[in-house]
């Protein structure tokens, strides 16, 4: 399981390269407390507005790549924006479900 201050630099990492008005959460393992040594960090950001998805989601993984230098943490990075994430919060079935229903907000 990744330490907490590891969890803790990567959503910092994540904060201050996502948009302003954007919320960071972790979700998967590491929110619900079933984590194991090989466990990955999961974030999902919800941003005001994405144009690009793959780009934004390529930048913001590149942002904690660099805060956690030699780290060997393996980090998923997924990017929403915030309409459909209320769109979808109360579906089951879909990621934003699961996230609110279980993730943990880091930052916004």
């Amino acid at each position: 399981m990744a330490g907490e201050t590891l969890i803790d630099r990567a959503a910092q990492a994540l904060s201050r390269a996502a948009p302003a008005g954007s919320e960071v959460y972790l979700f998967g393992s590491h929110a619900t407390g079933r984590a194991r040594p090989e466990s990955d960090l999961d974030f999902l950001i919800v941003e005001p507005m994405v144009t690009d998805r793959l780009a934004e989601m390529f930048r913001l993984r590149k942002a904690v790549e660099a805060a956690l230098g030699d780290r060997v943490v393996a980090v998923d990075v997924i990017v929403i924006d915030r309409a459909r994430f209320v769109r979808l919060k109360d579906r089951p079935n879909t990621l934003a479900n699961e996230v609110s229903m279980t993730g943990r907000r880091c930052a916004s």
